[in-house]
């Protein structure tokens, strides 16, 4: 029970910090969590997210393409890895990607 609460709280922590650009406190927050899930999904995914914020796209789509590798496709993998192409400044490689997670039949947009 008290596992799943500190978990609970965590993930807020962590969602707050996204939310409000804190990503060093997002990547602690994330510590945290990984400390109890070990490199789970939402881990990796999150910490990608994290490292977009912070500048560092080639490590944002190192860890996105470990998700896809991992589990697959999915349209908003495809759409972060749209993103970080897209700031890092690889503007055809980020409409390649866009129109990858369109094509997608599960693709909700």
């Amino acid at each position: 029970m008290l596992r799943r609460v500190l978990l609970y709280l965590h993930e807020r922590v962590l969602l707050n910090a996204l939310a409000g650009g804190d990503y060093d406190r997002a990547e602690r927050a994330l510590s945290r969590i990984a400390r109890q899930e070990g490199r789970s999904r939402r881990v990796v995914h999150n910490l990608a997210l994290v490292r977009m914020g912070q500048g560092d796209h080639a490590g944002a789509e190192a860890l996105l393409i470990e998700q896809i590798e991992d589990y697959g496709t999915a349209p908003a993998l495809l759409r972060a890895l749209a993103e970080a192409a897209y700031l890092s400044g690889d503007r055809a490689r980020a409409a390649k990607r866009i129109a990858d997670a369109l094509a997608d039949r599960n693709c909700p947009d």
